[in-house]
């Protein structure tokens, strides 16, 4: 079960990584980090990641208007709960993305519309998670991919995958000086 290798896959960073330097991803998308951690840590940053995970398991899995639990409703309320409306041009922004996503540059305008979403969106993910080393939009954004994994219920390679970048997200947010 996924939410079993949480802990030791934050354990194992813990043991690879002990010095503070943290390096996560690979190839030309590995970064080093550095955080602030010890074993212990480690081991509640893996208890807490792990209920997380399966909050996150348990909401995506839901049918209908069932009731969820006081741990579920926050959970909800952090990381899943849609943002308000941003009033920019969705067509635009999509436009943008895609030609990112494809590796063509953005002209001038377009890359102002980018940054002003990514102000926008960090702004509203700092309402929810405090600034702690770094700025939550990426582990917000992960718990919400992670969720919609699990909804379309994707393998469970792509699940474990996309749950490591979850862990990995919550120990940078939590550990990064």
């Amino acid at each position: 079960m996924i939410q079993n290798m949480i802990s030791q896959y934050i354990r194992t960073l813990f043991e690879e990584n002990p010095d503070g330097e943290l390096t996560v991803g690979a190839g030309a998308d590995r970064f080093d980090y550095s955080v602030q951690w010890d074993e212990q840590t480690a081991e509640e940053l893996g208890q807490q990641c792990e209920a997380l995970v399966l909050h996150l398991q348990a909401l995506a899995q839901r049918k209908g208007h069932s009731r969820m639990t006081l741990e579920q409703r926050a959970v909800w309320n952090t990381y899943l709960r849609p943002f308000p409306e941003h009033g920019m041009d969705r067509d635009a922004l999509r436009a943008v993305w895609e030609k990112e996503a494809i590796g063509m540059l953005p002209n001038g305008e377009e890359r102002q519309l980018s940054r002003e979403y990514a102000k926008w969106y960090e702004a509203q993910a700092l309402e929810r998670l405090p600034w702690k080393g770094c700025a939550p939009t990426d582990l917000i954004r992960c718990a919400r991919r992670y969720a919609r994994l699990v909804q379309l219920n994707a393998p469970e390679a792509v699940q474990e995958h996309e749950a490591r970048w979850l862990a990995e997200e919550f120990v940078l947010y939590h550990c990064m000086k």
